[in-house]
Protein backbone atom coordinates (compact mmCIF):
# COMPACT_ATOMS: atom_id res chain seq x y z
CA UNK A 1 0.00 0.00 0.00
CA UNK A 2 1.20 3.66 -0.40
CA UNK A 3 0.40 6.98 0.48
CA UNK A 4 1.10 9.94 -1.16
CA UNK A 5 1.28 13.67 -1.18
CA UNK A 6 0.65 16.72 -3.28
CA UNK A 7 2.42 19.70 -3.97
CA UNK A 8 1.16 22.56 -1.97
CA UNK A 9 2.81 25.40 -4.03
CA UNK A 10 2.14 26.58 -7.56
CA UNK A 11 2.92 24.38 -10.50
CA UNK A 12 6.48 24.80 -11.68
CA UNK A 13 5.88 24.65 -14.79
CA UNK A 14 2.84 26.91 -15.15
CA UNK A 15 2.41 28.78 -12.38
CA UNK A 16 -0.55 27.43 -12.03
CA UNK A 17 -2.06 27.78 -8.02
CA UNK A 18 -3.90 25.02 -6.29
CA UNK A 19 -7.09 25.49 -6.02
CA UNK A 20 -10.38 22.89 -4.61
CA UNK A 21 -7.27 20.14 -4.73
CA UNK A 22 -6.15 20.40 -7.81
CA UNK A 23 -4.09 22.35 -9.81
CA UNK A 24 -5.84 24.22 -12.88
CA UNK A 25 -3.10 24.39 -15.18
CA UNK A 26 -2.61 25.93 -18.06
CA UNK A 27 -3.61 24.17 -21.60
CA UNK A 28 0.20 23.66 -22.45
CA UNK A 29 1.44 23.33 -19.38
CA UNK A 30 3.66 19.88 -19.69
CA UNK A 31 2.79 18.47 -16.19
CA UNK A 32 -1.02 18.41 -17.22
CA UNK A 33 -0.49 17.30 -20.20
CA UNK A 34 1.53 14.39 -19.13
CA UNK A 35 -0.43 13.10 -16.83
CA UNK A 36 -3.39 13.40 -19.69
CA UNK A 37 -1.36 11.16 -21.84
CA UNK A 38 -0.77 8.66 -18.77
CA UNK A 39 -4.00 8.32 -18.39
CA UNK A 40 -5.19 7.89 -22.10
CA UNK A 41 -2.73 5.59 -22.03
CA UNK A 42 -3.79 3.42 -19.54
CA UNK A 43 -7.34 3.71 -20.87
CA UNK A 44 -6.03 2.57 -23.72
CA UNK A 45 -4.00 -0.76 -21.73
CA UNK A 46 -7.50 -1.32 -20.58
CA UNK A 47 -9.12 -1.35 -23.76
CA UNK A 48 -6.42 -3.75 -25.37
CA UNK A 49 -6.71 -6.03 -22.62
CA UNK A 50 -10.21 -6.58 -21.55
CA UNK A 51 -9.80 -9.65 -19.15
CA UNK A 52 -7.31 -7.48 -16.98
CA UNK A 53 -8.47 -5.57 -13.49
CA UNK A 54 -4.51 -4.37 -12.82
CA UNK A 55 -0.98 -3.66 -13.96
CA UNK A 56 2.14 -1.90 -12.78
CA UNK A 57 4.14 0.45 -15.46
CA UNK A 58 6.80 3.11 -14.58
CA UNK A 59 5.47 6.51 -12.69
CA UNK A 60 5.75 9.27 -15.66
CA UNK A 61 7.71 12.51 -15.53
CA UNK A 62 4.88 14.24 -15.29
CA UNK A 63 2.67 11.98 -12.25
CA UNK A 64 6.00 12.38 -10.27
CA UNK A 65 5.66 16.40 -10.30
CA UNK A 66 2.25 16.79 -10.05
CA UNK A 67 1.39 14.10 -7.35
CA UNK A 68 4.96 14.28 -5.41
CA UNK A 69 4.43 10.70 -4.46
CA UNK A 70 6.03 9.05 -1.69
CA UNK A 71 5.32 5.97 0.29
CA UNK A 72 4.19 5.80 3.68
CA UNK A 73 5.88 8.87 6.10
CA UNK A 74 8.90 10.00 4.91
CA UNK A 75 10.21 6.52 2.60
CA UNK A 76 11.40 6.19 -0.56
CA UNK A 77 9.49 8.11 -3.76
CA UNK A 78 7.53 6.21 -5.93
CA UNK A 79 9.10 4.44 -8.67
CA UNK A 80 5.83 3.02 -10.35
CA UNK A 81 2.06 3.14 -10.60
CA UNK A 82 -0.28 -0.20 -9.92
CA UNK A 83 -3.11 0.98 -12.38
CA UNK A 84 -6.87 -0.59 -11.06
CA UNK A 85 -9.73 -1.14 -13.13
CA UNK A 86 -12.60 -0.11 -11.12
CA UNK A 87 -15.30 -0.15 -13.41
CA UNK A 88 -16.10 1.27 -17.39
CA UNK A 89 -13.94 4.31 -17.51
CA UNK A 90 -12.91 4.38 -14.22
CA UNK A 91 -9.36 3.76 -12.89
CA UNK A 92 -7.01 4.14 -9.74
CA UNK A 93 -3.61 4.98 -9.81
CA UNK A 94 -1.34 4.04 -6.99
CA UNK A 95 1.99 4.95 -6.18
CA UNK A 96 4.44 2.18 -5.33
CA UNK A 97 8.41 1.37 -4.82
CA UNK A 98 9.72 -1.22 -6.71
CA UNK A 99 13.37 -1.90 -4.91
CA UNK A 100 16.03 -1.50 -7.39
CA UNK A 101 14.22 0.36 -9.57
CA UNK A 102 15.15 4.34 -8.63
CA UNK A 103 15.38 6.34 -6.10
Amino acid sequence: MSAFGTLTGPCPDCGAARADGGYVHAGTCPISTGVDAASDADREWFLAHPGQDQYVRPITWAEAREYDWTIGDGGPTATHVRVLRLGPGLRSRIATHLPGAGS
